[in-house]
């Protein structure tokens, strides 16, 4: 095993996991910060030489499938020195990117100038998306609050035929998109005595990058990856 190829010092350490204290082996000189960061990287596992290990393995016997490995001695090698580097610290290997690859275009070409145009307009979209959603509940707030202001008939509040307010904020949701069915139940809501249209914003998008530019940059490059933050410049396509 990797493990016993290692001359990194390993020792019993005490930590506090899941609100209860428990005993890990850990190679000495890790910080409690990187001992948690591990952890986790395992899945709560208290042996990590043994956790680092069998991936280690597993990494290795891929490694070989592939035919990076030529022989014995060489899977030997590659399998402690890369134990030995996680170890010490040299080295952290993250969980597999999830999501699909990323996707490269060459500057300067059709296909680049038409994927700059489809993220830019999607990012558009999806910020149009989360400010319109917003409004629409100011909106709806507002048809709640003209039937539970009225002073009278509770029928007669909750009619926009008779309530010129509740007419006139009705007409403002609309404006903006509501379709009746939303104004209905707003209305309906405030007549049984809610007094908030309990609504929550879409989910800021976080994607990071999507877009790798091989080559020199233009106007249209520079303009999208402004507007979205998702597009990065590569000289080449030798860095895939």
């Amino acid at each position: 095993m990797g493990r016993e190829a290692s001359r990194t010092r390993i020792e019993a350490r005490v930590v506090e996991l899941g609100g209860r204290f428990v005993e890990v082996q850990a190679p000495a000189h890790w910080t409690t910060a990187r001992l948690d960061a591990w952890i986790d990287w395992t899945g709560g596992a208290t042996d990590l030489p043994t956790a680092i290990g069998d991936f280690v393995e597993e990494l290795t016997a891929r490694a070989q499938a592939k035919g990076l490995i030529k022989d014995l001695r060489a899977r030997t090698r590659f399998r402690d020195e890369l134990t030995e580097a996680l170890l010490a610290g040299a080295i952290a290997i993250g969980p597999a990117a999830s999501g699909p690859p990323l996707a490269v275009v060459d500057g300067g070409s059709p296909e680049c100038a038409t994927a700059l145009a489809c993220l830019v307009a999607a990012h558009r979209g999806r910020a149009a998306a989360e400010a319109a959603a917003l409004e629409l509940g100011r909106r709806l707030q507002a048809v709640m609050d003209a039937v539970l202001r009225c002073e009278g008939d509770a029928e007669a509040c909750a009619d926009p035929q008779t309530n010129p307010t509740l007419a006139r904020a009705a007409e403002a949701a609309r404006a903006v998109g509501s379709p009746d069915g939303l104004i209905i139940e707003a209305i309906t809501l405030a007549r049984s005595g809610e007094d908030a249209w309990e609504m929550a914003a879409p989910a800021a998008s976080d994607e990071g990058v999507q877009l790798v530019v091989a080559g020199a940059a233009d106007d249209a490059v520079a303009r999208a990856a402004w507007a979205t933050g998702a597009v990065v410049l590569a000289p080449d396509r030798t860095w895939t």
